[in-house]
């Protein structure tokens, strides 16, 4: 058996609003019953994989971000001007 990998987890300050934010970008919703402690974009309908999962934590970020995602589109300039606009 393969191991897979189900969620990539982002701690914030705000799950709600972060989910919000790459729910635009990956252009899914994000899932009922998401709140400003927990949220995750990719599990309702058409399936993201893996999901994007936030949760919020006490502390601050300290310095530089360890984790990004590697994006891909066919048409940049028409993707940045549509997340632009939102």
């Amino acid at each position: 058996m393969a191991v897979t990998i189900e969620h990539v987890t982002f701690d914030c300050a705000d799950a709600a609003e972060l989910a919000g934010f790459w729910a635009q970008v990956v252009d899914r919703p994000v899932d009922a019953g998401s709140n400003e402690f927990f949220a995750t974009v990719g599990r309702a309908g058409e399936a993201l994989v893996p999901v994007l999962m936030f949760i919020k934590v006490p502390e601050e970020r300290a310095g530089k971000n360890r984790l990004h995602l590697d994006l891909a589109s066919s048409d940049w300039a028409a993707e940045l001007d549509r997340l632009a606009e939102s």
